[in-house]
């Protein structure tokens, strides 16, 4: 990554629909969330993250799974994949947590994977939820609050992806 310019969500899904260099590009935006249940309450740093997010970082999660597109949807379910760190820390690293509930932001999510202990993006991250929970909330490209990654195709440069991003945003700007 060489930039982390933030962009609309509309923006994202005319790029993930028109590029021509990348296999998958996905969105991601960060979010604060109080955990409540079980133990004492307790801030938790949080991305809400496009399906192919893990995917496009060559990520698996450790047990469970990723996100689908229907979980990625407006009204989709409302799903959370956590860290291995959360999982040890406010689990005690229960293997049946995986299909279970837990409270956030006073909304109730099920857990449908847990992360590598390895994995690492950026900041200290606890939990991914679907981004497109939200999305008819982010359809105004004056709303640039996301970022974007993307795995380049084989025998793509920097340079021509540069190029066909920017062709794609010149068509967007008229």
């Amino acid at each position: 990554p060489t930039e982390t310019t933030a962009v609309s969500y509309p923006d994202f899904i005319d790029w993930r629909q028109n590029n021509q260099s990348f296999e998958q590009i996905a969105a991601y935006r960060w979010q604060a969330f109080s955990i409540t249940g079980g133990a004492d309450p307790e801030m938790l740093h949080g991305w809400y993250v496009t399906a192919g997010f893990f995917p496009t970082l060559g990520v698996q999660p450790i047990k469970g799974r990723t996100f689908s597109a229907d979980e990625d949807s407006n009204g989709g379910a409302r799903v959370v994949m956590i860290s291995h760190t959360l999982w040890q820390k406010r689990f005690g690293g229960d293997p049946t947590i995986v299909g279970q509930t837990i409270n956030l932001n006073n909304t109730q999510y099920v857990v449908i994977g847990i992360a590598p202990p390895q994995f690492s993006f950026g900041d200290k991250i606890d939990v991914w939820l679907p981004l497109g929970l939200w999305a008819n909330d982010m359809m105004h490209r004056s709303f640039r609050a996301s970022f974007v990654v993307g795995r380049l195709k084989p025998n793509v440069t920097i340079e021509q992806a540069n190029a066909n991003m920017s062709l794609i945003a010149r068509q967007l700007a008229s």
